[in-house]
């Protein structure tokens, strides 16, 4: 992660002027950081398993989707295949 900020610690007046420090407030800084976060070991061996377990999760919604689209359209075939009026029981 990279940062760079400008911190001012609350002066009185935005033009209180410290000469030692050539315009800047006395009580403000630049500041600047840069880090890098490293995964703790046997995380990223988790998260690919979480990927994939995942994955199948959604798979699955897909087929039972699919078979419900089946079973739906095969039920109104059947009951609309009959003609208006007349009872198929």
């Amino acid at each position: 992660m990279f940062m760079l900020g400008y911190e001012n610690e609350g002066t009185d007046s935005l033009y209180t002027f410290n000469k030692d420090t050539k315009g800047m407030p006395a009580d403000s800084r630049w500041m600047f950081s840069l880090s890098q976060m490293f995964p703790y070991p046997g995380k990223r061996a988790l998260k690919g398993e979480m990927a994939t377990r995942d994955a199948e999760g959604m798979k699955a919604m897909a087929d039972s989707m699919k078979l419900n689209t089946v079973v739906g359209c095969a039920s109104s075939i059947t009951t609309c295949s009959s003609p208006i009026g007349i009872s198929t029981s």
